[in-house]
């Protein structure tokens, strides 16, 4: 049901709009992975910043050599390696628009 009254909602704005559906969810599609891509690269800069690293191989290995306490830093690793996972998943799906 659900999905029915979503496909209505797109083809009704499409209607209005007067765009071809297939453009409108291609668009709408592309708008919504850049924005998240541009948020979680935000994320990346804000880590990258407050622990001046490159990455998160760069953290992990301050980590491993004991430069970083692991204590009070981990969410932001974790934040930090997820972000980069997404950044790469928002990237290819870009590549296939």
């Amino acid at each position: 049901m659900r999905h029915m009254i979503e496909t209505q909602l797109l083809e009704k704005t499409a209607s209005v709009l007067d765009v071809p559906l297939p453009s409108l969810v291609k668009d709408s599609l592309r708008s919504y992975l850049e924005r998240h891509l541009w948020e979680e690269q935000a994320t990346i800069h804000e880590m990258k910043a407050k622990y001046g690293v490159f990455s998160f191989e760069d953290m992990k290995r301050n980590y491993e050599s004991g430069t970083l306490e692991e204590e009070g830093t981990w969410e932001d690793f974790m934040r930090l390696e997820h972000a980069e996972a997404r950044v790469e998943k928002f990237r290819n799906l870009l590549l296939q628009i």
